[in-house]
């Protein structure tokens, strides 16, 4: 379900790869996270802004199902100041979302919300609905890994009225699942 950004970094590679299936990709990247990771840093350094967010957003399935916390806090980070860089408004709200989830992942909830926070800003100022109901079910549930019921059921409620004014359904659904969440840890 994750929605990638435009590649205009690409080039047309000199030996084309084919790969078998996600698996294969996958198992790809994770061969050469050390390679992509050293040319992320590179281009951070050259003030490549395009090519490192863009870069970070295709090494989102890697971070996401392999777990590199330490890589994906780095890349996350230089991905945001990049977007932000660039003056991509749209990229920015993601990988601001992005960063906060790595954030909450290593215990650093006042980070993670402040992040979540961000991207509300973000996407509100360019009047994003879909974006804004991921800012607002992202806050949701980093209320609910501390235990603030509340909260959790207010900022999951603003988010499911966002989605259902869009027609969000996959939105929809995955917000009812956090508000059964907290239903749940209330008894």
């Amino acid at each position: 379900a994750h929605r990638t950004r435009a590649r205009d970094y690409r080039r047309e590679p000199v030996v084309r790869i084919e790969f078998a299936g996600e698996r294969a990709a996958l198992e790809w990247l994770d061969w050469h996270r050390p390679n992509l990771m050293a040319v992320l840093r590179s281009c951070a350094r050259r003030a490549m802004h395009r090519a490192v967010w863009q870069l970070v957003d295709a090494m989102w399935p890697l971070f996401l199902r392999m777990r590199y916390v330490e890589d994906r806090l780095e890349a996350q980070t230089l991905a945001v100041a990049a977007a932000r860089a660039d003056g991509d408004k749209f990229a920015e709200g993601s990988l601001l979302l992005s960063l906060s989830d790595a954030l909450a992942l290593n215990d650093r909830q006042a980070e993670a919300a402040e992040r979540c926070d961000q991207a509300q800003r973000v996407y509100a100022s360019l009047g994003f609905d879909r974006g804004l109901a991921q800012a607002y079910n992202g806050r949701a549930k980093l209320h609910l890994r501390v235990g603030e019921w509340d909260e959790a059921e207010e900022q999951f409620h603003t988010a499911l009225e966002l989605r259902e004014r869009i027609g969000y359904r996959r939105g929809v659904a995955l917000t009812y699942q956090g508000l059964g969440k907290v239903a749940a840890a209330r008894g």
